[in-house]
């Protein structure tokens, strides 16, 4: 899996939104049947169709509860305290990122939000490296344990520790190579 995907997978979350208009029926859409419709009352979409809506000036996008800047404020106070990476929503990046992007005018003091999010980045990303550092670092095991990390998370990271290890493996081989002609 790679990030597109996972921005994809996220996609499909579903996200509430407030129509401005009313259906007596249900609409069809090559998704299936959505609706029906009533001006002013929330209904839940997948992320997508809610954006192609909002694009069409059809419905106002409701953020997820964690999407505001106080919420995000205290995410990053635990992140930066806790030992190890704290509980987040499984595409709270991905998210994030289209929600500031392509919503902007339907998210309060959006302005202020994109620096949280990248500091949230910072935090589980140092974490990141930190552990890998220590897994490298030692002999004794060969696995590694990382709880709460998203999807997109673990798709950076594999991309990452796949060449890392390849190189390790490389290295180990050339030495084992090299080491029965140097002993002699």
């Amino acid at each position: 899996m790679d990030p597109e995907e996972c921005e994809f997978l996220a996609e499909e979350v579903p996200l509430q939104v407030i129509p401005n208009f009313t259906t007596e029926e249900p609409q069809e859409f090559f998704c299936g049947l959505v609706g029906p419709f009533e001006a002013g009352i929330p209904v839940e979409l997948p992320l997508w169709m809610a954006l192609y809506l909002r694009r069409r000036h059809k419905v106002k996008l409701v953020p997820p509860p964690w999407l505001t800047v106080d919420e995000l404020k205290r995410m990053v106070y635990e992140e930066k305290n806790a030992p190890g990476f704290t509980k987040i929503h499984p595409h709270f990046f991905e998210i994030s990122r289209i929600l500031i992007s392509k919503a902007a005018h339907d998210i309060t003091e959006h302005d202020q939000m994109m620096p949280l999010v990248r500091d949230m980045w910072d935090h589980r990303t140092a974490k990141m490296r930190t552990l890998t550092t220590k897994f490298l670092g030692q002999t004794s095991q060969n696995h590694l344990r990382l709880d709460n990390i998203t999807k997109l998370e673990c798709c950076l990271a594999r991309l990452f520790m796949n060449e890392v290890t390849y190189n390790i493996d490389r290295f180990t081989q050339f030495f084992n190579e090299c080491a029965p002609a140097n002993t002699q």
